[in-house]
């Protein structure tokens, strides 16, 4: 099956949910979960409601936005546009995606930037595989020329214009983004699967349901609550390479809140004879090189707690924390894993996590 994400580490995340067993036989409080495959990875969906919600409406949504932002499916928007075709009319999904990404690429000074598929794939990770590779600066140089956002040029039904004035207008629909640089490729990889959460999520809130857990590879959106009342949890993986080995580090209460981890120590690949996690820095052309081991993002939506998330990896712990407390970041709260002088783990958390954050071990 094609998969929209690949690039971001594999589930950081998990849910867990508190016993309402006791309600279980009362309609109005009935349990109902949908589990299934999506993107190149497993979603699930836990409700409480007195109707239900066909698993094949949930599975339609999520091929759509496949077949709108998948780097894997070949006859996807965004595949034609890599792959050079002149011009592309997009989607919302495609559209969403690209003025949230321009936004967030704007406010993180280009720690996050959905342009940087060359140099994925020059470093070997766009693939499963890990890849040995002496680097060429000169070529890294090269590439980095194709990471310029204001390349992007659209098309609406009169003149062409740029993203930011795209977004200035609230203009819906007709839109075309056309092919202005050889190589100019996208990659939504770091971003489409938090907003898959959220169409989900609103599908949801849509067939009126208020209670519900939406789980798409380890990002997630949690509404309302438990018919007890206790919120969802979230579990937060332990920074070790080994997935079978998985252990949580930390336990995070959710209520009408998204959250999303990306980290630093699953994918890799070895370059110059050194093994080198996946954040790319696009402002840099090289491998991010921090103390952080896993950033974990809380937000209104999971389409900013997943960007962030990566953005994050990218800008290291004291930028990070700076503008988690700027008006930038002040929507956002976060919790951090890094590594300390004698490679212990740290932790980081916002101001008003501290309730809500229980850390379990060391």
């Amino acid at each position: 099956m094609a998969r929209v994400l690949f690039f971001l580490v594999l589930s950081s995340l998990f849910f867990a949910c508190e016993s309402v067993d006791n309600l279980s036989n009362q309609p109005e409080f009935q349990k109902r979960t949908i589990k299934g495959t999506a993107q190149g990875t497993t979603y699930s969906i836990v409700y409480y409601s007195d109707s239900s919600i066909a698993k094949e409406d949930i599975d339609s949504i999520l091929t759509a936005i496949d077949y709108s932002l998948s780097n894997w499916n070949k006859e996807s928007l965004l595949s034609r546009f890599n792959a050079g075709e002149d011009s592309i009319l997009l989607d919302e999904f495609f559209e969403t995606n690209l003025t949230t990404s321009w936004l967030i690429y704007e406010a993180t000074n280009g720690a996050f930037n959905p342009l940087v598929k060359p140099l994925i794939d020059y470093y070997g990770l766009g693939s499963k595989s890990t890849k040995t590779l002496n680097i060429d600066s000169a070529r890294v140089l090269e590439i980095k020329l194709l990471l310029d956002m204001n390349a992007i040029v659209l098309k609406d039904l009169t003149a062409k214009i740029t993203i930011e004035n795209r977004i200035s207008s609230s203009a819906k629909g007709n839109l075309l983004l056309l092919q202005s640089k050889p190589g100019l490729q996208l990659d939504f990889n770091a971003i489409a699967q938090g907003y898959s959460v959220d169409v989900v999520a609103e599908f949801l809130s849509a067939s009126g349901i208020t209670n519900f857990l939406v789980e798409i590879g380890g990002e997630m959106y949690a509404s309302g609550a438990h018919p007890t009342g206790k919120s969802w949890l979230a579990g937060i993986d332990k920074p070790e390479e080994n997935m079978d080995a998985r252990t949580l580090q930390a336990k995070l209460e959710l209520k009408n809140e998204a959250i999303a981890t990306s980290g630093n120590y699953r994918k890799f690949a070895l370059i110059d004879g050194r093994k080198v996690h996946h954040t790319i820095n696009p402002n840099t052309g090289y491998p991010a090189i921090n103390s952080i081991l896993s950033a974990t993002v809380i937000s209104s939506n999971c389409t900013s707690a997943d960007a962030y998330a990566t953005a994050f990896m990218v800008m290291g712990l004291e930028r990070s924390k700076q503008f988690l407390t700027s008006d930038k970041g002040k929507d956002l709260k976060a919790f951090f894993i890094f590594t300390g002088p004698n490679d212990e783990y740290l932790y980081y958390y916002s101001k008003g996590l501290k309730e809500k954050l229980e850390i379990l071990s060391n």
